[in-house]
């Protein structure tokens, strides 16, 4: 291949990576315009301020329409920026991925979290935990729901139309710098996947 050839695959592929980042873009931006409080939630517990459609998704009225868009994990960070210049969202430009604490503390088991084996009844049982990263140290979360409680694991009224799939957390894997954390709101199952995945992000915010 000739080296201005080179150059024009190059340019065709960079116009393509940015009409598929303004695409999504131009989707949550209409799609928040002009309901953008209705289409926030505020966890008063963490103080954290939600998303409650991911990207991709459209909000109407009281739901999330559409479908979210999967990403790889760089392109969920590369996004950040488009998002928080282009967008803004409610007058806010620090947007992020949810760490995997933070991405893990909004789903719900309408059973219970899984338990040991031998447990069955609810006040003897010992939850199955799974150690994570937390800022400098680790920390211990439940593992997943109960294999028999609703899909997707997360608060329907809150997160309405969550696909019930993996998204994307801000959290690298120490051991590994190809690798991410993650959780998947079939069962709420929190684990580490490669970063060349293709998952759905939800962005969340801390200021006020």
């Amino acid at each position: 291949m000739s080296d201005k050839k080179q150059r024009q695959t190059s340019n065709q592929i960079q116009v393509i990576f940015a009409g598929f980042i303004l695409g999504v873009s131009l989707i949550s931006s209409a799609s928040y315009a002009d309901d953008s409080k209705e289409a926030l939630w505020k966890d008063k517990k963490t103080g954290l301020t939600w998303m409650r459609c991911s990207i991709g998704q459209q909000w109407s009225k009281d739901s999330c329409k559409g479908t979210g868009t999967k990403v790889t994990w760089q392109e969920a960070v590369d996004y950040l920026s488009v998002f928080n210049s282009q967008i803004a969202l409610g007058g806010h430009s620090d947007w992020r991925l949810p760490t995997i604490v933070e991405l893990a503390s909004i789903r719900h088991c309408n059973k219970h979290w899984a338990r040991e084996d031998g447990y069955k009844e609810a006040n003897r049982a010992t939850i199955i935990l799974r150690k994570v990263p937390n800022r400098r140290a680790q920390r211990s979360i439940p593992y997943h729901c109960s294999k028999d409680s609703r899909s997707p694991t997360i608060t329907r009224n809150i997160f309405p139309n969550t696909p019930a799939a993996p998204f994307w957390s801000a959290s690298s894997v120490k051991e590994n710098a190809d690798s991410a954390w993650a959780v998947g709101f079939k069962y709420g199952y929190t684990g580490y996947f490669d970063k060349d995945a293709r998952f759905y992000m939800r962005l969340v915010r801390s200021g006020k």
